[in-house]
């Protein structure tokens, strides 16, 4: 049986797609008190791999006292030392990290970490010899994730907003067109996305991936006003949503715009690392958005998120 052994940091990623890529049987998941919300989702989530569901298992740790990692490694190294052990270290403080690499090089037990850098995801294996040399490998991660996954992965409830008016706007026609040329163009997207029980503050226009990567972004859709009010609410949507405490740091954010932004409303949109794009015309006799924007559209997306 594959054993894997999760530190568990303040985002989910790290130790969502290892497990995904790796499928163990058994997903153990070392927790502390400032990590016990995301332990919660990852293990709800119960990672699936097709018709088989992996075994969860939470062992809750003290974030700075590296004899109780150690402790606990014993435990499990003891009750699954015939079986085949990986170690994932890339979640946890950094005494937690220590604590366990140093216990894999004396036990000789694999070790895997995860990178994410420029939009791609490498996971490096070490395998200690007993002696002083590591042997490493590393792979790109293939694609693992979809929009539901990582937003359950981040929030665990949510759900999707319908305008119950009987108007349909301009604005929103607009939003429909920009996701409908997403989907044209080999995106997975979910549309007004709300954080169960967050009243009114979030919502999140459109959530969307890449596919063939794992590559998440949030975007706000705006057709833009002469006081530049609604970019102004984007940007402020999206810095919200795309937090520590909703959809993490892993996650891109795009203003999609009508109008010609100001370079004050740009410069306040790069502070807050929203990426902006602009002049995004769209014809509203065939409701959809004009061929070159398209094609602008999709080639700059492409461009910063994969």
């Amino acid at each position: 049986m594959k054993i894997l052994v999760n530190l568990i940091g303040e985002q989910p990623i790290p130790n969502l797609l290892p497990a995904l890529y790796l499928k163990p049987e058994k997903n153990i998941i070392l927790y502390t008190d400032k990590t016990s919300s995301v332990a919660k989702r990852l293990h709800k989530i119960g990672i699936m791999y097709g018709e088989r569901k992996t075994i969860s298992q939470k062992r809750k740790i003290e974030a700075y006292n590296i004899n109780s990692v150690i402790n606990t490694l014993v435990e499990i190294f003891n009750t699954y030392q015939n079986d085949e052990i990986i170690f994932n270290i890339t979640g946890g403080t950094k005494l937690m990290s220590i604590g366990m690499f140093n216990f894999a090089a004396k036990h000789k037990v694999p070790v895997v970490y995860l990178k994410s850098e420029k939009n791609k995801n490498i996971l490096y294996t070490i395998n200690p010899t007993g002696s002083t040399r590591l042997e490493s490998s590393y792979v790109e991660l293939p694609e693992l994730l979809t929009v539901d996954l990582y937003l359950r992965a981040h929030l665990w409830k949510y759900r999707i907003s319908k305008d119950d008016s009987n108007v349909y706007s301009y604005g929103l026609m607009y939003e429909n067109a920009v996701i409908n040329a997403l989907r044209r163009n080999n995106f997975e997207v979910i549309q007004n996305v709300k954080p169960a029980g967050e009243g009114e503050q979030v919502e999140i226009d459109a959530v969307f991936r890449l596919k063939g990567t794992n590559n998440v972004a949030i975007a706000e859709i705006k057709v833009g006003d002469y006081k530049m009010e609604r970019p102004k609410k984007g940007i402020d949507q999206l810095s919200t949503a795309g937090s520590r405490e909703y959809l993490g740091i892993y996650t891109k954010k795009y203003l999609i715009t009508a109008r010609k932004l100001s370079e004050n409303i740009k410069a306040a949109a790069n502070a807050h690392n929203v990426i902006v794009i602009d002049q995004i015309k769209y014809n509203k006799y065939k409701n959809i958005i004009f061929e070159d924007s398209e094609k602008y559209l999709i080639d700059k997306i492409i461009r910063t998120l994969n």
